[in-house]
């Protein structure tokens, strides 16, 4: 590596551009207000999240050709 360039295909964002060629994900949480919910998040609200994440990741790759 030259020029101070450095990477990390073992993170979580070059792990997506090596595997898929996805370029970003912006994902952004707010730990005061969930605006789909109306309320302030709870313990479950996150782990319904995870998981609900989980799902649209298996199907955006189902439908992008992705592993």
């Amino acid at each position: 590596m030259t020029g101070g360039e450095f990477r990390n295909p073992g993170s979580f964002g070059e792990g997506l551009v090596e595997r898929f060629g996805i370029d970003a994900i912006i994902f952004e949480l707010n730990a005061n207000w969930i605006a789909g919910l109306e309320k302030m998040p709870e313990a479950e609200d996150w782990m319904q999240l995870g998981e609900d994440l989980a799902e649209v990741f298996y199907q955006y790759f189902q439908a992008n050709g992705g592993g």
